[in-house]
């Protein structure tokens, strides 16, 4: 009897033994320790393996901690144009730790850094390449992830030197913009005075044509004029006789001075003061 008791006892401890080694929380524990080695070592791709089956098993704020920091180590090996990728989807692990509720206000903490530290890096990017309008959204995003680091863990001096960083940034691209806007409001005024400057050229062109054509009008004008001038000074003068109408105007003449003459010579011989009577 005590033989028997002995073997069932042996046999459920086999039993537990097998249940709490295949309990999926249990089993999840051993891979995110398995994460933190590997990640430990430096084999940074073997150590997101682990988080991932982990988290496979049993969610929790840790794996996702470990498999968004285990792909952020492995951006500097990763092809450039994979780093947004990569970016995404530690991002996607965090904000999924987040979600997961947690007294470990350190993790959290961690989290939330980490969290910022992305933000801050796509701020970055983004101004780079000129769009300072969507860098200092993603500054804002990191500001607002380092506070919330910093009321888990207040005493933490990276965090806060790194949202004074992402305010600083921030304010450095309000310059750049207004500096930018006033470019181009004077580039508008540049471009205005050019187009005015070209109108008032246009139209001081136009003016000097209108004169121009004013004066080559007037001038026709005279030219028209002056032959209807000629002509009226030739209609004036006498028309051109022939010699025959001459001869008999020159003989009628002369008969008539013949005739004053006589009448001259007959008021002289009797004593008759001269009239002119004719």
């Amino acid at each position: 009897m005590k033989y028997s008791s002995t073997i069932l006892f042996s046999f459920l401890l086999l039993l537990t033994t097998l249940f709490v080694g295949c309990h999926p929380k249990t089993e999840s524990r051993k891979d995110l320790r398995l994460g933190n080695k590997k990640y430990n070592k430096g084999l940074y791709t073997e150590a997101e393996n682990y988080y991932l089956k982990s988290l496979e098993k049993n969610k929790s704020i840790e794996a996702d901690y470990g498999a968004g920091n285990a792909i952020q180590r492995q951006r500097p090996i990763i092809h450039s144009d994979l780093i947004e990728k990569m970016d995404s989807m530690a991002t996607a692990f965090y904000e999924n730790g987040l979600t997961n509720s947690t007294d470990n206000h350190s993790k959290l903490s961690m989290l939330y850094h980490n969290l910022g530290n992305l933000k801050y890096s796509e701020g970055l990017k983004d101004k780079k390449i000129q769009k300072l309008e969507l860098s200092n959204r993603k500054f804002q995003e990191a500001v607002e992830n380092y506070k919330s680091s910093l009321r888990l863990n207040p005493d933490d001096d990276e965090t806060r030197y790194n949202l004074a960083m992402a305010l600083y940034m921030i304010e450095k691209n309000k310059d750049e913009q207004s500096r930018e806007s006033l470019n181009d409001k004077n580039q508008d005024k540049n471009e205005e005075k050019k187009e005015q400057d070209k109108k008032d050229d246009n139209n001081s062109k136009e003016d000097n044509q209108k004169e121009e054509d004013s004066n080559q009008e007037k001038n026709g004008n005279n030219q028209e004029k002056q032959p209807q001038k000629q002509n009226k000074k030739n209609s004036e003068q006498p028309a051109a006789i022939d010699k025959k109408t001459a001869d008999q105007l020159l003989n009628a003449a002369q008969r008539d001075e013949n005739l004053v003459q006589k009448k001259v010579e007959k008021a002289i011989v009797g004593g008759n003061k001269y009239e002119k009577d004719w």
